[in-house]
């Protein structure tokens, strides 16, 4: 869940930051239409309309469904294809216009020579300003080195490619001053990603025993159903209610109940498998969301949890549960809530039944 919030952020990011790209590269359009020749300005206003459209489309235009979890939605990948497009056309401009420098040192042009060099220099030195920028979305470093490589690999390659009559030592401070331009984008990267694992795991955590929330649980469990609803996948959930809870509290105390509840959160960490989440639903009820998980493997899993112990009580006993299992095709509930509340009550039947049991079916 965790990653659903980092997802999240980067996509807002990379929302803001491709409209925001694709502004500018229409409102540079009256520099590039006044300074450049006429041929020139043509080609570098359908390039820019071009470019703009590129980023809208990478930004909010990229084809997304609610019903997709994070991981498909792409926004890495979407945020390096962004970087490489702003490369290609600071290549592709300083190309043109490295041309158009040629020719106007043959013709000699001089006046026109300078200022169409001036804007080259903008354009050169564009590696800088993406350096900087790394640092607006939050990053892993392994995510984060490749993109600040791509950068510096950019600015080599451009330095290489397009001189523009600059001498050895300048092209050198450009290289040096994007890799620390980018050094320092990649460090604000990686303060903010740990920034935001923090407070995430803090708004998803229950405080006491590391469960996700309920409210957070029920987000989770209605993008994984629509996601199953679309796909024709398993998934099934485990409502699970601690046996005789009440009398643990009554006779050694609430810290007590609250160990209770934390050895058995523990106990179905150690138990599940990574793809699963903990729910803290409410006291000692607790949600075992399980995708890709068809009802019999569900049912197993449930009852090898349940045979191993689930923790032990202050007098030595084995912790027991009862459990209600449910899964979204078998049982054909339409929504997340139906889901839980059908699982919710075969648990109440497990207990109704004697308790320490898994009931999963209806009859």
């Amino acid at each position: 869940m965790i990653r659903f919030a980092w997802v999240n952020a980067l996509e807002r990011r990379l929302r803001l930051v491709a409209t925001i790209w694709a502004i500018l590269a229409l409102l540079w359009l009256p520099v590039d239409i006044l300074i450049l020749p006429g041929r020139l300005a043509i080609i570098f206003t359908f390039a820019r309309f071009t470019l703009a459209a590129a980023y809208l489309f990478i930004g909010i235009g990229w084809p997304s469904s609610k019903y997709k979890t994070p991981e498909e939605q792409l926004s890495l990948t979407r945020v390096f294809v962004l970087f490489c497009l702003q490369l290609s056309f600071i290549g592709f401009a300083g190309s043109m216009i490295k041309a158009e420098l040629i020719a106007l040192v043959t013709t000699g042009f001089v006046q026109g020579k300078w200022t169409i060099a001036a804007l080259a220099s903008a354009y050169i030195d564009q590696p800088l300003l993406l350096g900087s920028m790394i640092g607006l979305f939050p990053l892993f470093f392994v995510q984060l080195l490749p993109l600040a490589l791509l950068i510096v690999a950019g600015a080599i390659t451009l330095a290489w490619m397009l001189p523009m009559g600059g001498v050895f030592s300048e092209q050198l401070g450009l290289l040096w001053m994007t890799a620390v331009t980018s050094t320092v984008g990649g460090l604000s990267a990686l303060v903010q990603n740990n920034l935001l694992m923090e407070v995430s795991s803090t708004a998803y955590r229950d405080h006491l025993t590391g469960a996700l929330t309920r409210h957070v649980g029920d987000e989770l469990g209605a993008t994984e159903i629509e996601r199953c609803r679309r796909h024709r996948f398993f998934c099934s959930v485990g409502f699970i209610d601690l046996d005789h809870f009440k009398e643990v509290n009554d006779r050694w105390g609430h810290a007590v109940g609250d160990k209770q509840l934390c050895l058995l959160t523990e106990a179905l960490l150690h138990g599940l498998r990574q793809s699963d989440s903990i729910i803290r639903w409410g006291g000692e009820e607790f949600v075992v969301l399980l995708p890709m998980t068809s009802k019999a493997v569900a049912v197993q899993l449930m009852e090898r949890l349940r045979q191993q112990g689930l923790g032990h009580r202050p007098d030595g006993e084995l912790q027991t549960v009862s459990v209600g299992v449910v899964e979204f095709t078998t049982d054909g509930e339409p929504d997340w809530p139906a889901l839980v509340a059908l699982a919710d009550k075969r648990m109440y039947r497990a207990k109704e039944e004697g308790r320490d049991r898994i009931v999963s079916d209806d009859s």
